[in-house]
């Protein structure tokens, strides 16, 4: 049974039953955990994505879109032309299965390129297509179901991590989350209720890093938006990253490498305060240093990282510099000013 929207009073229950039933045992299906002792926790993640160099059929996201796809028009085939969109759709929405069977209703008249190409507006394009609950029947309406059920400080932190790009630590998300409404010291507990509800996926390694899936991070940037948080949240991103690289222009050579490793691990978050920077003629300077830190000690491979990532379409591209940003940076000694602009230019 779901109980996620009365997982409280379920808790309850079945606890009592566990207590009055020594053999019971109770499957239960909730994007929180009921916390009952003794309980055991399996998430259930996305489906799994084509990975490259594999064959595209060997995704569980791509058969289930084909399948979908198929129910609705008998006649489709996952050919070599619209393979690499089809891949493409599964990627950029996550493995989400409501997702990709909205997704696959609309090959009644669109192709999967168009479908691609529409993803930028998905909450605008997942709609319709299936019988079901109300929150199941478009992407936005689940998204929102899930966004209500949060507190009133967890909604404020899961907007501000949409800021984010390519995932962060634990780090990054006190100097970024924390300000009005939300204490430091709250940041912690807060992303832990949001993972513990399957809204940050967090992976495994030495040190761990969390990220929002691409459709709650485009929620989560509209709801910033709304909020009228977007410029002091991504001022703070860009504040920290700065921070990051500086700190790791003073490493010594030993150390290099190491920090190379973690800037090329940041490289999605430092690209997309990069962008920010040079939006605007105020944060100009800010946007020199960005590049200048590592002039000396990696500029070329911090360019080139930065360079790959835009020409394999991993951010979507913003405005360019401004007229007066691009001025500045054409009068910068050493090169950092043309790094800014071919890193942006991809």
């Amino acid at each position: 049974m779901t109980i996620a929207h009365l997982l409280d009073a379920t808790a309850e229950l079945i606890d009592t039953l566990l207590r009055a039933c020594a053999n019971l045992s109770v499957l239960t299906t909730s994007r929180a955990p009921p916390g009952i002792d003794g309980e055991t926790i399996w998430r259930v993640p996305p489906l799994s994505t084509p990975a490259d160099g594999e064959s595209l059929i060997g995704s569980d996201a791509v058969r289930l879109f084909v399948d979908r796809a198929c129910k609705v028009r008998p006649n489709f085939a996952l050919n070599h032309d619209d393979g690499s969109a089809v891949a493409q759709i599964c990627t950029r929405l996550d493995g989400i299965p409501l997702a990709l069977e909205l997704a696959a209703a609309r090959t009644r008249v669109l192709s999967p390129p168009q479908i691609a190409a529409a993803l930028d507006q998905r909450f605008r394009l997942l709609t319709g297509g299936r019988r079901a609950v109300g929150r199941q029947q478009t992407l936005l309406a689940s998204v929102e179901w899930s966004y209500a059920l949060l507190t009133d400080e967890e909604r404020v932190i899961f907007r501000r991590l949409a800021v984010f790009a390519g995932g962060f630590d634990m780090d990054a998300a006190e100097s970024v989350c924390a300000g009005e409404g939300v204490n430091v010291v709250q940041v912690l507990d807060l992303l832990t209720a949001l993972v513990d509800q399957s809204v940050v996926a967090v992976g495994d390694g030495p040190q761990a890093r969390y990220r929002l899936l691409e459709t709650l991070r485009e929620f989560g940037a509209e709801r910033l938006a709304e909020a009228d948080e977007t410029g002091a949240c991504r001022d703070r991103h860009l504040a920290y990253y700065l921070a990051l690289v500086e700190e790791f222009e003073e490493e010594t050579t030993f150390a290099h490498q190491a920090a190379l490793d973690q800037i090329d691990l940041e490289r999605d978050n430092v690209r997309a305060a990069l962008e920010w920077a040079t939006a605007s003629d105020a944060r100009a300077a800010t946007a020199l240093r960005l590049v200048a830190a590592q002039g000396d000690a990696g500029g070329p491979s911090v360019f080139h990282l930065l360079h790959s990532t835009a020409s394999r379409g991993a951010l979507p591209h913003h405005a360019p510099p401004s007229a007066f940003v691009t001025h500045e940076l054409e009068e910068v000694e050493g090169g950092a000013g043309a790094l800014v602009e071919a890193a942006l230019a991809g």
